[in-house]
């Protein structure tokens, strides 16, 4: 509905002419700001979500080669400096 309301070209509903007119803007104008302020806040949710995700699989993420445990890697480690 929201892209409905944002790409609309003409307006969607009559009953918005009068409180357009007392902001100063078109009754379209006023219809695509609606649709935007709408989209906006929503596609923020979807934002968030994605860099909580990617930071946890970041954070989650070790720098052990494959097949070592972390006490393998660090074991590696000591015996390379000795």
């Amino acid at each position: 509905m929201n892209a409905r309301v944002s790409f609309a070209r003409e307006p969607l509903y009559r009953s918005q002419v009068a409180g357009a007119a007392s902001w100063g803007v078109s009754v379209l104008a006023d219809q695509q700001l609606a649709g935007l302020i709408m989209w906006v806040p929503a596609g923020m949710i979807y934002v968030a979500a994605a860099l909580a995700i990617a930071a946890a699989l970041i954070g989650g993420s070790n720098t052990s080669f494959a097949g070592e445990s972390n006490d393998d890697a660090g074991a590696r480690g000591a015996s390379c400096r000795a």
